[in-house]
């Protein structure tokens, strides 16, 4: 054998195991030709691109991303909303228009601090909801045993809601509300919903 075959023979067995020879591609272990994935080409049956986040909302009839943007048809625009905010326990919400004229009060007690939120300047004279914070010793011994619902764990002991906190909760305030507070009460979980922190 000539000297000069052995490149010639090195070459063409590189080009038989890159696939080049002929226009063949390379294939898989399976014997089918391998390609990479197209950007895009995972769309399914309503136009959606699954591998990029996106997946069909029926209730928005459009794709969407679900941690950018809800697939709730009921999501409520709050942007109108009133604010309230309260330094003293570190935190705000906002309330819809129905609320107007709410009142608020503010207490302390050895056990607990809280801020209530009623009508009771117009309407009898109970409190529809209200935010605690238990002293450390009474949440401990009191605090965890009740089904409250936890408004900020980040604290401790954390804010926790007391009163109508839960959308199938008691509304009738133990057969005391009015109508008006009644459907006021159904709002508080809404309410709720847009709670943030506001300590540093």
């Amino acid at each position: 054998m000539h000297y000069r075959t052995i490149p010639v023979l090195l070459l063409l067995n590189l080009l038989l195991l890159t696939g080049c020879v002929n226009g063949q591609q390379p294939t898989s272990n399976s014997g089918t030709p391998s390609s990479a994935p197209i950007l895009g080409g995972d769309r399914d049956a309503n136009g959606c691109i699954p591998s990029a986040g996106y997946n069909w909302c029926e209730a928005k009839q459009k794709c969407v991303r679900p941690w950018e943007e809800s697939c709730d048809s009921n999501e409520t625009d709050t942007s109108s909303w009133q604010n309230y905010r309260n330094d003293t326990l570190g935190f705000s919400l906002k309330f819809p228009p129905s609320w107007d004229g709410f009142t608020v009060h503010e207490g302390e007690y050895p056990t607990y601090r809280y801020v209530n939120f009623s009508f009771s300047d117009t309407h009898q004279p109970f409190e529809i909801f209200k935010i605690v914070q238990y002293a450390k010793d009474e949440w401990e011994t009191v605090g965890k045993k009740i089904p409250f619902v936890v408004l900020n764990s980040a604290i401790d002991p954390p804010l926790v809601c007391d009163g109508c906190c839960t959308a199938d909760g008691e509304t009738s305030g133990g057969g005391q509300f009015d109508i008006f507070q009644q459907e006021r009460c159904k709002e508080v979980p809404e309410i709720l919903s847009t709670f943030e922190s506001t300590r540093e």
